[in-house]
């Protein structure tokens, strides 16, 4: 199953407008969100190492998000289409990952 949503996820669009590639590749996974940094890399090591395949072709970013609210960390990837993003989270789920879609 990572094999297969290895090869869905690792086709770039090409796009003659800027403005359809937009619409599309706006969205990117969310992996995971904490309060602390070290437990946002521990488990970014641990996503890497068990879908090792994936995500060498699909890096992971950890983000570090403040507003209004207390800062936090969160495990996403770069920007994919929704498709792409559903394919991966369909392989995610089974293993008790949460997996969102964000924009």
């Amino acid at each position: 199953q990572q094999n297969e949503a290895n090869m869905n996820l690792i086709v770039p669009r090409q796009f003659a407008n800027k403005q359809d590639e937009k619409k599309l590749e706006n969205y990117f996974a969310q992996l995971g969100t904490f309060a602390q940094l070290e437990n946002a890399k521990a488990e970014k090591i641990y996503l890497e190492t068990k879908f090792s395949a994936l995500f060498e072709k699909l890096p992971l970013y950890i983000a570090e998000i403040t507003g209004s609210g207390p800062r936090f960390y969160r495990i996403q990837t770069s920007n994919l289409s929704h498709k792409h993003i559903k394919t991966l989270c369909d392989m995610m789920w089974p293993h008790k990952i949460a997996c969102l879609a964000k924009r």
